[in-house]
């Protein structure tokens, strides 16, 4: 673990290094390979695909990562 001398050090640290931190923060030790996380996330789309394809959602637009943004319909 790191030590530092003073809070702007530290933070001066989690500046520099956020995507690291992020990284080992989303790490599951059930998971290592991020297997599980990858197929509930493929399940959950093609759930969500089907309620579009039911009519329950509809695509609205699209988030700034280019993943569809969904509302559902009235």
């Amino acid at each position: 673990m790191t030590e530092f001398e003073s809070i702007d050090d530290m933070l001066d640290y989690i500046s520099e290094n956020t995507d690291t931190i992020l990284k080992s923060v989303d790490y599951d030790s059930d998971d290592p390979e991020g297997i599980k996380r990858r197929d509930n996330l493929e399940a959950l789309q093609e759930l969500l695909n089907e309620l579009v394809a039911d009519g329950l959602l509809e695509i609205v637009g699209k988030n700034e990562d280019g993943e569809p943004i969904y509302r559902a319909v009235e």
